[in-house]
């Protein structure tokens, strides 16, 4: 390991990458086009990696058009306090075919936007919706579904090329597509007073519903912290809640490996310069990869691990029970899908690990807890018990 050689390394490389695509004016001529909230833009992936958050919001805006988060993302790209924030699509294809069946097009930047987890038959884009993308992944663009025009570019440097030229081409349009930004506005104001009022309802509870842990978390944490999440029951909510200008603040497991969300963090924190991250992760995930608490500990970082505990591998068991041909649906015995008799005691497991933990098992304790967390400084955890529902 410490062995010293004088073998030559070399200088370093200069790799340019901002490759603009081809046949933009086209682009351009098709997505001006196409009637005013009748597109839908899929913000991917390489939005993060390319940086180009600005440029999209600055796309919708000039299209009128909103902007939905892919199935499966490794990071929302895009600042979720943005009025054409859509969200992000589901992850069966039927219920992002349903999602999509609304507009006539979509605009998908960056690659493998439309990744389907559980299996449902049918394809993700209905009969009618035409497929636009842009991407510097050659082998995803016409892959899947057939497309009029999709180029190969860098995705920021394309952008702004695209940019100029699409002012021009929507000009005669400008107050009939302003106006959907407008009405985008007030559909998500609305939806939001309807999710807070879903939430307000379920606080008394006696169990914690995934919603609530979701709002409240989120609340806790604020518009600026960074959030890792591999809490997969409250993960779709947690996004719904999220109101920030930042397209940075929110990363997830593109991969789907169980155990990533906790070391995530802590390297999270690391890359960062050792600021406060909160990491969201479900019981399960947190048995493949509990050793991360001792390096947050070790390391002195400022990450606050939440458990959202239902004591059981809950979105297995729902795909399961969904499938009325499944023995194990049929007989409502699902192997290996529990995890209890005995629980897991994540409060012992933290202390082990030199972190002070607190369970909350009350809705209302939830954002206190978190908030405490996050102003210690340190590694530490909250352990917050979720129902399945």
């Amino acid at each position: 390991m410490e062995e010293m050689s004088a073998v030559g390394i070399g200088g370093c490389s200069t790799i340019d990458r901002s490759a603009i695509a081809g046949s933009l004016p086209e682009l351009a001529g098709y997505l001006a086009a196409i009637t005013p909230g009748q597109l839908a833009i899929i913000a991917g992936d390489e939005v993060y990696a390319s940086q180009a958050a600005d440029d999209v919001a600055r796309l919708a805006e000039t299209l009128g058009a909103p902007v939905y988060g892919s199935s499966w993302p490794s990071r929302i790209p895009f600042a979720t306090s943005h009025p054409l924030w859509a969200g992000n699509l589901p992850t069966k294809a039927s219920a992002i075919a349903e999602t999509l069946g609304a507009y006539d097009a979509i605009f998908a930047l960056g690659g493998k936007s439309l990744i389907t987890i559980l299996y449902t038959e049918g394809p993700a884009v209905p009969s009618g919706c035409q497929v636009f993308q842009l991407s510097a992944d050659v082998r995803d663009l016409g892959r899947t579904y057939e497309t009029p025009l999709s180029v190969v570019g860098e995705i920021k440097a394309s952008l702004q090329m695209l940019q100029s030229l699409l002012d021009t081409a929507t000009s005669p349009q400008r107050t009939i597509r302003a106006a959907q930004l407008h009405h985008a506005a007030r559909q998500r104001s609305a939806a939001q007073r309807a999710l807070d009022t879903e939430a307000d309802a379920a606080m008394d509870a006696p169990v914690i519903s995934p919603l609530v842990a979701a709002r409240e978390a989120v609340r806790a944490i604020g518009p600026d912290i960074a959030i890792v999440d591999e809490a997969i029951a409250t993960s779709s909510h947690v996004r719904k809640f999220l109101n920030s200008s930042s397209p940075n603040q929110y990363s997830f497991l593109r991969g789907g490996g169980l155990g990533w969300g906790m070391p995530a963090a802590v390297g999270c924190s690391l890359g960062l310069g050792r600021q406060p991250v909160v990491c969201l992760v479900g019981d399960g995930a947190a048995l493949y990869s509990p050793q991360a608490m001792w390096t947050a500990a070790h390391e002195m970082l400022p990450v606050t691990f939440v458990v959202m505990n239902n004591r059981e591998y809950n979105v297995l068991k729902n795909f399961m029970k969904s499938q009325t041909n499944y023995l194990s649906a049929r007989s409502n015995r699902f192997i290996a899908m529990d995890i209890d008799n005995p629980a897991i005691d994540y409060m012992a497991l933290a202390e082990s690990f030199g972190l002070p933990a607190r369970r909350v098992t009350r809705s209302r304790d939830i954002a206190a807890a978190i908030e405490s967390g996050i102003a210690s400084g340190r590694a530490n955890v909250v352990e917050v018990i979720i129902g399945t529902t």
